[in-house]
């Protein structure tokens, strides 16, 4: 039985996955997610690995469903991605693909305890990359670009809009 953490979660990790009748918690996580300090997803691990429950990661690449809901609208109506990445490389996962093997997970629990796994693939194109692609395959010229992150922000916070 699964008993999916979500990263971002607040409260006592422990005692909420102790009170579940379930035997192994996953959590989805990020790639490299460990590393950096500044992000949600450090502080769930540690708070899930310090808690002494038996526990999953699955660290996907970045889903390729993003492409159909958080930068949708970027790409349908201003045919951009609009995103801070700079040129960093990122592998693409379909969400299927995590559910396929989260289910190979389950289905023999004992061998997944305690352990992480990155879901990626043998690509690792930059967005520009992804643009040229998405260009090509929809014959219309798709744009990337690279803000700051202040702008970024502030770029959405004024669009009041989580899918903008």
């Amino acid at each position: 039985m699964l008993n999916l953490l979500i990263t971002g979660a607040t409260g006592n990790v422990g005692q909420e996955v102790n009170k579940s009748p379930r035997k192994l918690p996953m959590a989805l996580n990020i790639q490299a997610g460990e590393k950096s300090k500044l992000i949600s997803h450090h502080t769930i691990k540690k708070l899930v690995q310090e808690s002494k429950i038996t526990y999953t990661f699955l660290r996907p690449a970045y889903f390729m469903q993003n492409f159909t809901t958080t930068l949708r609208r970027g790409l349908v109506h201003k045919q951009i991605i609009f995103l801070p990445a700079g040129n960093a490389k990122f592998t693409l996962v379909d969400v299927r693909d995590i559910g396929d093997v989260a289910a190979v997970i389950l289905t023999n629990t004992a061998s997944h305890i305690n352990k992480s796994y990155e879901l990626t693939c043998d690509q690792k194109p930059g967005f520009q990359q992804m643009a040229d692609k998405l260009s090509a395959g929809l014959a219309t010229k798709i744009n990337y670009q690279s803000p700051g992150l202040l702008n970024f922000y502030f770029t959405k916070r004024k669009k009041k809009c989580k899918l903008c």
